[in-house]
């Protein structure tokens, strides 16, 4: 019975050595070395029991003590323990190397566009002037070639060729090219782009390309004209004139914030008449009416003429193109001022034709007075003989 005892105890040694060798990691040399310590054991085992049996009989009472110290497997343990940690290496974790920024690839850019005339008109001839720049601090450029294009067609190269070629532009090195274009004279869009294309190299032969937009503003002539005003040719004072005039825009643009106004001596102050926005092609009637006083009414008056009578004037006409300008156009307007029916006097030349039949009656009178008193003569006379 203490046999089998002495054997699971030694078969539950065991296991907990091989439990043991697998979580430290030891290899199967070990594993072999301590099946074989574990062998000798169980022999020493057996043999302790075996002589225990045998004193059992001789001395009663020493069983319990020698049973313990013999069933005890101290040993392996100890071993299992020490031998994972005489065999661990330290891991060494390989050095990566760097990495290198990647190198930015130089920009070319249009920091820059002027033209040879302040104001671009339909149907001109007109020459572009570009600043190209290098944006790159580090690399120059090479073998660059730009060509330039309207999007839309109406700006037309002058040249056989739309193409320019630089040879080479340093980093942060700016450069300038120049080529003409002619407007269209039936342009109809105002607000121009030209597409700018840059082929170019860096120093180790890579190729690069990038557009660019150039923005151009066409001013559109406004084509204003104004038909000679209609003006009555009298107006009777205290009454308002009404004159007319015809406003016309032959031009592509709009005209705005048309003004009319009237400053003529004998009439009030009018004020300015409104008449708007005239759109291209289309035109706009301005009616006005002023009223009329007499020739020495206001500051254009004249004390020292007659209150009525001919008097003459303009017509101011003012207005404003897309970008805000101002014109100024003036019409040359005449007419005659008539006094009121209130005011109206007896002519003189009716006095005089009056005081003149007087004396004419008086004449004839005498003339008759006489015929008779050579009629009463000659009657006497001849009846006295």
């Amino acid at each position: 019975m203490k046999r089998k005892k002495s054997k699971n105890r030694l078969a539950a040694a065991t296991l907990i050595a091989v439990i043991v060798l697998f979580q430290c990691g030891h290899t199967l040399p070990v594993m072999a070395q301590t099946m074989d310590n574990t062998t000798g054991s169980e022999q020493n085992t057996d043999t302790g029991v075996d002589n225990s049996q045998t004193n059992t009989s001789e001395q009663p009472g020493t069983s319990e003590s020698t049973t313990e110290d013999v069933n005890t497997p101290t040993a392996p343990t100890e071993n299992t323990q020490q031998n994972p940690a005489e065999n661990t290496e330290p891991i060494v974790t390989p050095e990566v190397p760097e990495e290198e920024p990647p190198a930015h690839a130089p920009k070319l850019v249009v920091s820059a566009c002027t033209t040879d005339v302040e104001q671009i008109e339909p149907g001109m001839d007109v020459t572009f002037t570009l600043t190209l720049k290098n944006t790159s601090s580090t690399e120059a450029v090479y073998n660059m070639k730009l060509s330039y294009e309207s999007t839309t067609g109406d700006l037309t190269a002058l040249e056989a060729t739309n193409s320019r070629y630089i040879t080479s532009l340093g980093a942060g090195a700016s450069t300038t090219i120049s080529f003409p274009m002619h407007i269209s004279r039936d342009i109809v869009n105002y607000n121009q782009k030209i597409m700018v294309n840059m082929e170019y190299e860096n120093e180790d032969a890579m190729s690069y390309s990038s557009s660019e937009s150039v923005f151009i503003n066409i001013y559109r002539p406004l084509g204003f004209v104004a038909d000679k005003p209609i003006v009555p040719s009298q107006v009777v004072s205290k009454t308002n004139a009404n004159i007319t005039v015809n406003l016309f825009n032959t031009g592509k643009a709009t005209i705005y914030n048309v003004y009319c106004k009237v400053e003529c001596r004998g009439f009030l102050e009018s004020g300015t008449y409104y008449i708007g926005n005239i759109l291209p092609e289309s035109s706009a009637t301005a009616n006005l009416a002023p009223t009329a006083a007499n020739r020495n009414y206001g500051v254009l008056g004249d004390k020292n003429i007659d209150k009525y009578g001919s008097v003459s004037g303009k017509i101011i006409v003012t207005y404003e193109d897309e970008q805000g300008t101002e014109y100024t156009e003036e019409l040359s307007m005449i007419t005659e001022i008539l006094p009121p029916p209130d005011e109206v006097e007896e002519p003189e030349i009716k006095k005089i034709e009056y005081s003149s039949q007087w004396w004419v009656s008086i004449v004839i009178l005498l003339v008759l007075v006489d015929g008779l008193v050579i009629f009463l003569a000659y009657y006497f006379r001849k009846h006295r003989v």
